[in-house]
């Protein structure tokens, strides 16, 4: 077997999904030059899609159709990064109504969930998880019965009550615990469930997309390869047989001295536990995969790209105008420094492209 399974996973963190966005904005343009193809977008060159939260925003707004049944992509890469560009200072903006309400944010959810629903419906409409372009595994957390939750375009077209509306499949991913409202979201078997953000447990879903593509076969991944014989068609992908581009949100943890935290109690450590667990729950998933692809001997074929925030705020929910813009430079600086590595990639996802 030549052609291999290509994922494309993206981590949770809210408006920093701008980052790895404009990463994504480098790796499309590099498909273009490379195939002289102005037209091809990124779902093109990819079998899977795995996302949290913002990163599930992002593959859920890059896979979707132009329209129910079509295999082409509605949106380009930047047009994906746009839905931030053009609407994170509304998303993340507090009326002093809310505020009071809240307590700011002591008493109840930060931010009102009408414009972040206002966004997803323009961007995503009516289309259900079922003509996503490709499989995906797109992460939430279903709090009523405290386990995960997993959106799969592949099960959604087997069933209807594995199917939802992209749009309600993006704000169950979202549904970030303190500052959204927690999502209620209803399958089209109608079938409803109360979700919050999927990067409670897996900020980083690379090594969930793994395990999810370990369980499918070729044939589920990639029909389009009509030469491939009835017992290949049917096999399990191996490590051996996949590529993974992994992309981060720029980790919010902070690096402090033993003299800083020695005396800290639990008000002290509520907001940088959060960063820290998030930030190392990511690390070691990127350990994991790192080992695994080391069995291989192809190991290049798993990469990771934790960028760096330079200038801009790491605050999840900095909305601000002026941190958009650093945001934004931020993406496409570390789509400078990281050239060499996306350009890699490029070559690497067209190589086994059927």
């Amino acid at each position: 077997m030549n052609k291999k399974i290509r994922i494309l996973s993206i981590d949770g963190g809210g408006i920093r999904g701008i980052i790895p966005g404009m990463m994504l904005v480098s790796l499309e343009k590099k498909l273009q030059e490379k195939t002289n193809n102005p037209d091809a977008r990124i779902p093109d060159y990819f079998d899977f899609v795995a996302g949290t939260s913002t990163g599930g925003i992002l593959g859920c707004t890059l896979f979707c159709p132009e329209k129910d049944g079509s295999s082409k992509a509605k949106y380009t890469a930047l047009d994906a990064v746009n839905l931030y560009l053009k609407n994170g200072s509304q998303i993340f903006k507090r009326t002093f109504f809310q505020s009071l309400k809240s307590l700011w944010g002591l008493r109840s959810y930060k931010f009102p969930t009408t414009n972040l629903e206002k966004a997803l419906k323009q961007y995503l409409g009516g289309e259900r998880l079922s003509s996503l372009l490709k499989p995906s595994a797109i992460s939430s957390y279903y709090i009523s019965d405290a386990q995960p939750f997993f959106f799969k375009q592949h099960r959604a077209k087997q069933h209807l009550d594995y199917d939802y509306l992209i749009k309600d499949v993006a704000r169950g991913t979202s549904a970030a615990p303190t500052y959204f409202e927690t999502a209620d979201v209803t399958s089209l078997q109608n079938n409803t469930y109360a979700l919050i953000d999927g990067g409670v447990y897996v900020n980083n879903p690379a090594l969930c997309a793994y395990a999810e593509v370990r369980t499918m076969t070729y044939g589920e991944l990639r029909p389009d390869l009509v030469d491939l014989d009835e017992a290949t068609k049917k096999a399990h992908p191996a490590a051996s047989d996949l590529v993974v581009f992994s992309l981060g949100t720029a980790s919010s943890a902070k690096k402090y001295s033993y003299s800083q935290i020695k005396n800290w109690g639990v008000i002290s450590w509520i907001k940088p536990l959060i960063g820290v667990m998030m930030s190392g729950v990511s690390q070691n998933v990127d350990y994991q995969l790192r080992e695994i692809f080391n069995t291989t001997q192809t190991p290049e074929h798993y990469l990771r790209i934790e960028p760096n925030i330079y200038n801009a705020n790491p605050a999840m929910d900095d909305g601000r105008p002026q941190n958009l813009k650093a945001l934004r430079a931020a993406g496409e600086e570390n789509a400078r420094v990281y050239d060499q590595e996306i350009d890699r990639m490029a070559a690497l996802l067209i190589e086994h492209h059927s």
